[in-house]
């Protein structure tokens, strides 16, 4: 199986962060069918100590923008009062 490459790590555009997703989802792949040992030099305790790490940060990260960016909220209430309706 070929190893997937980063790029960029300060790319937060669209292609960045889809190029994230897919190397998580890439990971996800690998442990599915039990082959992440071949990937990777953490043990399993230590990846999912990891792993939890990054969810962490990125539930923060969340929150941050949420908490900042009132346009952000602003728009995702009103896209969710005209769900309701």
């Amino acid at each position: 199986m070929a190893r997937f490459n980063f790029y960029r790590a300060d790319d937060y555009s669209r292609v960045g962060l889809e190029r994230v997703y897919e190397y998580f989802d890439r990971m996800h792949d690998i442990a599915s069918e039990g082959h992440l040992r071949e990937f990777t030099n953490f043990t399993p305790a230590e990846l999912v100590e990891y792993l939890h790490e990054i969810c962490f940060t990125l539930d923060e990260t969340i929150r941050e923008i949420e908490a900042h960016e009132t346009n952000y909220t602003l728009a995702a209430k009103e896209e969710s009062n005209h769900a309701t309706r």
